[in-house]
């Protein structure tokens, strides 16, 4: 039987994941870092976020779907 890969098991162990929360009412999440970038999902307002990177305005997911997605930075707030 061949072992199972998940798209979790492909993160670097040296990343550290941090735990944001949506602050606008609704806010799309999208395939890349762009806002013309298709989005691949929505969600709403207190939302947890898992994020494991960032590139200039935007933070990269990693989805509860296993898929990773990118958000504006101005969307969410850290949490502790």
């Amino acid at each position: 039987m061949q072992p199972v890969i998940t798209r979790a098991a492909l993160l670097p162990l040296e990343v550290k994941k941090r735990t944001y929360k949506c602050l606008t009412h609704l806010a799309k999440i999208h395939s890349q870092p762009d806002l013309h970038a298709p989005v691949v999902q929505v969600i709403a307002q207190g939302t947890r976020l898992s994020v494991v990177a960032d590139q200039g305005d935007w933070l990269k997911l990693y989805l509860q779907d296993g898929v990773f997605g990118w958000i504006r930075y101005s969307l969410v707030q850290e949490t502790k």
